[in-house]
């Protein structure tokens, strides 16, 4: 059939949805004639897609004499797209080929899926199933030069305190008291280094006010403009990630429960048959399967997988072989989880307790005004994100204020215009207010509590919980801006610091399972082994600057791709097509991807844009004004002394032998630790 491509009549709305459709259609049946018709592996790759191309062509050819399809411009618009989906078919990992190499890092998670019946019975009750997905993550980092730093597993296991007959003296970590003290001794990121006025980390505090203030306090004038674009390149790094792209091969997802330590180490088993490794002694071990003995495997998961990973190393320590005893695996806590472990903590510090929420300049109070409709919520078990953009909101308000009283105390009534106007060169200015905005406003256990030992008279409460407040949420955004960045250096520097806070809030497991792997990284692993785990603990699915993510991020997002848009419908929805349609879920993706650009749509993203807090920032502010927190007002007291949790845990590590009897009891009495709710928009963008 003829069309012309002018003609309006064959461009109708419904035919070009109808087209989209098609095509999505199209590339995925002519992808799954590639995966199942073509198992061949010496078959030649390009062959095969060209195949698919002239599949897909054909089907065209058929739309269009049915009068289904657009005009004659799509046809050159979908082969473009397969030429695009060809190369993108070349460009997959192919997952045995990365397994056996040795050099891929494995993370997996248990999903939860619920299938319901509209009218339960005997017969039917409906299910609620638990399943593993899981993911392999090519190393960054390894080469040729530092690749024999993975062949350690020996070593590592002569030096294990599991192993029951030690050929070296077995590395046992101490407790964590003892662990605190001794990186509290060590810590640099903490300490003003000689002739300095502020810690790294308080210079990183500084830049993250100034920021706050320019991007969201200062008028909208060149010289404040061209300032922002001067400090764009953020506060000085500790160890940046270097930017890379991050690959991945998504394994088919397994029916077997992760809730167990039996269970974890049956799913690595499974990753290790579906990898192509394994032991020559093994009966599963397959003509063309790479021997892995003497080689780590670096693996990924929360804290649930870490702890039930070493307790099923431990039953099994008296196996003969590596992959019995699973004496290889080292699993890194995943980085995604200990960010949401952080945000929970300050829940805990300044919203779960009733007495806290009735002070006037209580967190709960300025949730009232940032989540009006959502303090119930607030005072129970809240999710992630909300958390999350709680505490953003409210130390850019906090620091906004800071510098309007550091302003108005030199010069009551000035704006911050006429202040720059008086104190040139700007930049210069700016820098200074804020290194005194951290100074005056921003706690330190020690000058905190030489306040507080102070006579009430002396004291203002309300000054001491707000600089308190200041100090927590303020290290909150630096780990979360480190983690965005890469800088696993500052993620590391801060982590005892957040255990001090897990102790003191009854997140013990947290605490310890932390302590021990940065304690691992510094004392156990070699230099090159340790700069490898470092290097590969933070992912970048996109390749872009500031969008590094921890790896049990991008397998939560790969678990929303499984259960939820992926999952099938109606009678389709059963675990069987979950687990078939499971490993396919990247390439649906690039699917998606190459039909969007090739018709050159746009609002390609899902991710929403961020909401204008302009007056809701100005509404806290008010408040600011009205309880004025940050002017030191001697004899002011507070409904509540919120407690200093550091200083809190620092107690507890100065007598070891009391502490160790102290960790005991905290553990025994612990209460359960709910996860928090991971929701689609924390796994967006």
């Amino acid at each position: 059939m003829d069309v012309d491509p002018a003609s309006d009549s064959t461009t109708e709305p419904y035919t070009q949805i109808s087209s989209l459709m098609v095509l999505h259609h199209i590339t995925v049946l002519s992808y799954l004639r590639y995966l199942f018709e073509n198992p061949d592996p010496t078959k030649d790759d390009e062959q095969v897609c060209k195949s698919t191309l002239q599949d897909a062509v054909s089907i065209l050819a058929v739309l269009f004499d049915a009068a289904l399809s657009v005009a004659v411009y799509a046809s050159a618009a979908l082969v473009w797209c397969f030429e695009i989906a060809k190369l993108h078919l070349l460009e997959e990992i192919d997952l045995t080929v990365l397994g056996r190499t040795l050099t891929a890092a494995y993370a997996f998670d248990n999903f939860d899926v619920k299938f319901p019946t509209s009218e339960p019975t005997v017969e039917n009750p409906g299910a609620f199933v638990s399943a593993t997905s899981a993911t392999a993550l090519p190393l960054f980092g390894v080469t040729s030069a530092n690749r024999c730093a993975l062949q350690c597993a020996d070593e590592l296991w002569r030096k294990d305190p599991r192993n029951p007959d030690p050929h070296a003296n077995p590395l046992v970590n101490g407790s964590d008291a003892e662990l605190l003290a001794e990186f509290h001794m060590a810590d640099t990121d903490g300490r003003p280094a000689s002739g300095e006025s502020l810690s790294p980390r308080e210079k990183r505090f500084s830049w993250y006010a100034l920021e706050i203030l320019l991007r969201y306090g200062a008028p909208a004038s060149p010289e404040f403009k061209e300032l922002l674009v001067e400090i764009a390149g953020g506060p000085v790094p500790v160890r940046l990630i270097p930017l890379h792209e991050t690959k991945q091969a998504v394994f088919s997802a397994m029916p077997i429960k992760q809730s167990t330590a039996d269970g974890n180490l049956q799913v690595l088993e499974n990753l290790f048959r579906q990898s192509g490794i394994g032991e020559p002694e093994s009966p599963l071990f397959s003509s063309g399967d790479v021997d892995f003995t003497g080689f780590v495997i670096l693996a990924h998961g929360d804290l649930l997988t870490v702890e039930r990973v070493y307790d099923g190393r431990s039953s099994r320590a008296i196996e003969a072989t590596q992959l019995t005893r699973a004496s290889h695996v080292i699993v890194s806590p995943g980085l995604f989880h200990f960010k949401m472990a952080a945000s929970d903590v300050i829940w805990r510090i300044y919203l779960k307790p009733p007495s806290s929420r009735s002070d006037a300049n209580s967190l709960m109070q300025h949730c009232g005004i940032l989540r009006p409709n959502e303090t119930g919520k607030f005072g129970q078990k809240v999710g992630f994100r909300a958390m999350h953009d709680l505490i953003q909101h409210d130390i850019r308000a906090s620091m906004l204020d800071c510098f309007r009283q550091e302003i108005h105390a030199k010069h009551p009534g000035m704006t911050i215009e006429q202040f720059a106007s008086t104190y040139p060169p700007l930049a210069l200015w700016l820098r200074e207010l804020a290194n005194q905005v951290v100074k005056k406003y921003i706690a330190r256990t020690g000058s905190l509590g030489v306040a507080r030992d102070q006579q009430l008279q002396n004291r203002d409460e309300r000054f001491e919980n707000q600089t308190l407040r200041n100090r927590d949420e303020m290290m909150y955004l630096d780990l979360s801006h480190a983690m965005n960045i890469g800088d696993i250096g500052v993620v590391e520097a801060s982590i005892p610091y957040w255990c001090y806070l897990f102790k003191a809030t009854g997140k013990y497991k947290y605490c310890t399972q932390m302590l021990n792997f940065v304690q691992d990284l510094r004392t156990r692993y070699s230099p090159d082994l340790a700069e490898i785990i470092r290097m590969n603990w933070l992912v970048n699915p996109t390749g872009k600057s500031g969008r590094f993510r921890g790896v049990d991020w991008l397998v939560e997002l790969n678990n929303l791709y499984t259960k939820v848009i992926h999952s099938g419908s109606s009678s389709n929805h059963t675990l069987d097509h979950i687990i078939k349609e499971s490993n396919l879920i990247e390439f649906y993706r690039h699917s998606h991807v190459t039909i969007e650009h090739g018709f050159h749509l746009k609002h390609l993203t899902v991710r929403h844009a961020p909401p204008d807090m302009t007056r809701t920032t100005a509404k806290l502010l008010e408040k600011f004004r009205h309880t004025k927190p940050h002017r030191f007002t001697p004899g002011r007291g507070a409904d509540y002394e919120i407690p200093d949790y550091v200083a809190l845990a620092m107690s507890i590590t100065q007598n070891l032998k009391k502490s160790r009897e102290t960790e005991r009891e905290l553990e025994a009495e612990e209460e359960p630790d709910t996860p928090m709710v991971i929701e689609s928009d924390d796994l967006i963008g």
